[in-house]
């Protein structure tokens, strides 16, 4: 039998977390560890118990749940970190991606919706855990912190929230941050940023086999000294020229030159799009 994803529930409202331990408590593959009713002892109780994923809510008496997050997310960075908040603003989404969440979640949720997101991101983290405890290799990709935003449903505001979150991440100087669109046809995170893109990732998958930091720079658009887009196709029959292979080794290369990469994707399942959501 497969060891169970142990869960900590971080929430002020004992009612709360009883609902939630009540629904978490019905999958066999799940097993609630631990509660807390605070930041702070949501951070003593990730240092001793170690639980596999935590689901934090936001606001909280005295340390709240974000700034929680970030304690956590260095002193027991093994802990993945879902947000759970009735704040759906993308300011709050920003602010908890940037301390370390793994997910967000806005309240009220369906409970499929929730145990969806646990198993996806506790056996994505196995997957690179696995990766991890092999022999790396000569060339080790950078902790670049891939952030993926997608939806099915257009006019969302999906590129909004992709280009605010890269610029406010960009607001600390340290942070190289790139802002990949990978809306083939239709992508506007360019447009969006008011800058006209000398190049596209149309003409930089011509050069996919010998990619460097040198080859990816001559093919993005700066938009400040530390924020980069790499924007999509000029024209959109253009896509079809563009695999998901390709993708992945461009993201690959990216990794290695940001510290955060912000994908904007299609509203639309595809190849490319599975490759991402991977990530």
């Amino acid at each position: 039998m497969s060891e169970k994803i142990q869960i900590m529930i971080v929430d002020d409202n004992r009612a709360t977390r009883d609902n939630m331990r009540k629904l978490l408590e019905l999958e066999a593959d799940i097993e609630v560890a631990c509660e807390a009713a605070s930041g702070e002892e949501a951070i003593r109780k990730a240092k001793l118990m170690s639980p596999g994923v935590i689901l934090m809510d936001i606001n909280m008496p005295g340390m709240d749940g974000i700034a929680a997050t970030e304690v956590i997310s260095i002193e027991s960075p093994q802990c993945l970190i879902i947000v759970v908040s009735v704040q759906g603003e993308q300011e709050y989404l920003r602010r908890a991606m940037s301390a370390g969440a793994k997910d967000y979640l806005v309240k009220p949720f369906e409970g499929n919706e929730l145990l969806e997101c646990i198993r996806h991101l506790y056996a994505r983290e196995q997957k690179r855990r696995v990766k991890y405890v092999q022999p790396a290799p000569v060339k080790a990709p950078a902790p670049a912190k891939v952030i993926t935003i997608f939806s099915t449903k257009g006019g969302i505001g999906k590129t909004t929230i992709a280009t605010n979150l890269g610029t406010a991440l960009g607001f600390d100087e340290d942070n190289k941050v790139c802002i990949l669109d990978l809306d083939l046809q239709f992508g506007d995170v360019a447009l969006f940023l008011n800058v006209v893109p000398k190049a596209t990732i149309a003409d930089l998958v011509k050069y996919v086999d010998n990619l460097d930091g040198g080859v990816l720079a001559s093919y993005m658009t700066a938009y400040k000294d530390n924020v980069k887009v790499l924007a999509a196709p000029s024209r959109p029959e253009q896509a079809d020229g563009i695999s998901a292979a390709q993708v992945a080794s461009i993201i690959k290369e990216l990794q290695y030159n940001f510290d955060y990469i912000i994908i904007d994707t299609a509203p639309l399942f595809n190849d490319i799009t599975f490759g991402v959501l991977d990530l």
